[in-house]
């Protein structure tokens, strides 16, 4: 534990239960961000796709876009 917590600061870098303590927290911080990030990209890719195609005008919005992707012809 004590590498682990090599990059800590003060009291939680010097007291057992600080180190115990701090190094579950981070652990449970890096396991619900992992989640948090996939969501962040996943609303970037969305928001940057509806706005390619409204420049381009392929469709007027993403959920059309993707409305159509089954196979359904283009009604533009």
């Amino acid at each position: 534990m004590r590498s682990f917590a090599s990059n800590f600061r003060g009291a939680h870098l010097r007291l057992n239960r600080m180190i115990t303590q701090q190094a579950k927290r981070a652990f449970v911080s890096s396991h619900r961000d992992r989640g948090r990030q996939k969501r962040d990209f996943r609303r970037l890719w969305i928001t940057r796709i509806n706005a390619a195609t409204r420049i381009y005008k392929v469709f007027d919005s993403y959920s059309k876009l993707i409305h159509f992707l089954d196979g359904t012809p283009n009604p533009y």
